[in-house]
């Protein structure tokens, strides 16, 4: 694959904030604890929260060490540190909380925190899509890509995504759609491209929207269409795609000129 197509299909990997509300299995004083600090939290109160979920994760709740790790990423009610984050998602992931497991596979995917390693990425990562994450199992698809690639590799790489695509999981869409369009891991083929670029690009990707663009620019995989061209390319560029952007601009330039 081409260096410029691989950069068109890697995405960067950044640490997802995801929050964990609430267990099955926490024990009801527990449990009321554990909500009050939710409470605080989603009222700004968040040294409040700190301290309730401090208790809670240090008795061993997988769900307080997880948004330990979260508001240590973002600095919230503390001094931001990744190495603390990462701290408190490694012991909530070794306990199985797949969103833990997400977001350590992202801390060692970019060396938040922890010493970049691109193993260990793929097995937390592993983890949590094996639990059916479907952030985690485009994430696998795309380590697969980037660091592993092989035969094998690429075929499971291709199954992640389907699996996440069956989820509505929208970038994994938009990496199906980039690998049916580029045509190299698989054979080329436009109209399944065109679907799996449409189903992003309407769940808000600018990159799905821009590539749909050029799709009925040059009447590939649909029927060409003007109207529609413009509709997606001004979607995109209102999005912020860079490429829609510079096209949308250059139009408007014109237009002033004349």
């Amino acid at each position: 694959m081409a260096r410029k197509d691989i950069k068109s299909l890697v995405k960067v990997l950044v640490a997802a904030l995801f929050f964990v509300i609430s267990g099955p299995l926490l024990a009801d004083d527990n449990k009321q604890k554990y909500m009050r600090a939710v409470q605080l939290y989603d009222q700004g109160e968040y040294v409040k929260a700190h301290k309730i979920w401090s208790k809670l994760a240090n008795k061993g709740m997988k769900e307080a060490q997880y948004n330990l790790g979260v508001i240590y990423a973002a600095g919230q009610g503390v001094k931001k540190s990744d190495k603390t984050a990462a701290k408190w998602y490694r012991l909530a992931a070794n306990q199985g909380l797949s969103a833990a497991q997400y977001n350590l596979a992202n801390s060692y995917r970019n060396g938040t925190g922890v010493t970049k390693n691109n193993q260990k990425a793929l097995r937390f990562y592993r983890m949590a899509a094996e639990q059916g994450l479907p952030h985690a199992q485009d994430s696998l698809g795309m380590m697969y890509i980037e660091f592993f690639k092989s035969k094998q590799n690429t075929k499971k790489a291709i199954e992640w995504f389907k699996k996440a695509a069956h989820q509505d999981y929208p970038l994994a869409h938009l990496h199906l759609g980039q690998i049916h369009y580029i045509g190299e891991l698989v054979k080329r083929d436009y109209k399944k491209a065109f679907n799996y670029f449409h189903f992003a690009a309407t769940h808000g990707n600018p990159e799905a929207q821009y590539q749909l663009a050029v799709m009925y620019s040059k009447g590939l995989g649909v029927q060409p269409d003007d109207a529609l061209m413009v509709k997606w390319m001004t979607m995109a560029a209102d999005n912020g795609n860079p490429e829609a952007k510079k096209i949308i601009d250059k139009v408007l330039n014109d237009l002033k000129k004349n």
